[in-house]
């Protein structure tokens, strides 16, 4: 690994890190924890994790996006994560209880990342700022998938879009419409309709 390139991933970490537990994070501590962690590579297209299948890796996206998805019994692929520089993914579940998985991970652009496996994440919680760390990214994680379930139910499908496009404006332009669609629970074409409505046309 290129040092200029472990320095970028390092600042990236800790950043990630900080904002989480919403406090100072020594360099030190993050160190120790970038060491437990290898980097990786995805193409394009290319599947980080496989539905239904035995999982143990988590990863931290350092350059590039990717999406998490469900397969429904017709084979359509229904979107319900996406991450981008600064976020984690992997299907937890799977890692954390050594089953199969429930989701597929796939790559919507080149991806750089940091792969932590299972032995490795176990030695990391001995670190007692990243153990806070994991703790309170898997509470977010949790709380943010509630979040999204009531809007998505309760929410008339523009103020979800807007929301959506509110919160994650880096997004918007980064992730095909039709995942963007799936991920709010609504047809590709109302989305269409909503966002030539949105600009005025």
């Amino acid at each position: 690994m290129e040092i200029g390139n472990s320095e970028n991933m390092l600042k990236l970490l800790k950043q990630n890190i900080g904002t989480t537990i919403h406090q100072q994070v020594s360099a030190g501590e993050v160190q120790k924890f970038f060491e437990l962690m290898d980097s990786s590579t995805f193409r394009k297209g290319e599947l980080l994790v496989e539905e239904r299948k035995r999982t143990g890796q988590i990863y931290f996206v350092v350059h590039g996006a990717c999406y998490t998805y469900f397969t429904d019994r017709y084979g359509a692929r229904h979107a319900v994560q996406f991450s981008i520089e600064g976020n984690w993914t992997g299907d937890l579940y799977g890692f954390l209880s050594g089953g199969p998985t429930q989701f597929g991970v796939a790559a919507l652009e080149p991806l750089t990342l940091l792969k932590l496996d299972k032995g490795n994440y176990e030695k990391a919680c001995s670190i007692a700022v990243i153990e806070k760390f994991i703790r309170m990214l898997t509470q977010q994680s949790f709380i943010e998938v509630q979040n999204r379930l009531a809007k998505t139910i309760s929410t008339d499908s523009e103020t979800c879009y807007k929301e959506f496009a509110r919160q994650n404006p880096g997004l918007v332009n980064r992730i095909p419409q039709y995942l963007i669609a799936s991920y709010l629970g609504i047809k590709a074409p109302s989305l269409s309709r909503i966002r030539r409505h949105l600009s005025g046309n």
